[in-house]
């Protein structure tokens, strides 16, 4: 996910699938503009939407949730992934070559 405009640290993401089941819920502690969520939870042609903001009731280490509910998340983007690389912008569904100021992703 690339962001159009940097995001304050802190800045709850939530990824939730059809279900509402959450597969990943965390607080970056550095601002940020781009997330990169992996998770074998992750299946192809499945529904997913991603939120910002709000609370979370579970236990938070290292900036990632566990257990616990979202609450008063902004719903930001309802998507299905169709390849193994989903990318995305806040208008949807984009390609590597759109995505973002470079398009590619940060290496460490």
């Amino acid at each position: 996910m690339n962001f159009s405009k940097v995001q304050q640290a802190g800045t709850i993401v939530s990824l939730k699938d059809s279900n509402d089941n959450t597969i990943a819920t965390f607080a970056p502690i550095k601002p940020y503009q781009n997330v990169v969520i992996s998770s074998p939870k992750l299946k192809k042609d499945a529904s997913y939407t991603l939120y910002t903001g709000g609370t979370s009731t579970g236990n938070a280490t290292d900036g990632f949730y566990h257990g616990g509910a979202n609450q008063g998340g902004a719903k930001l983007i309802s998507f299905q992934i169709t390849d193994m690389i989903t990318w995305l912008n806040e208008s949807g569904k984009t390609t590597s070559g759109n995505s973002g100021s470079s398009g590619k992703p940060m290496r460490r």
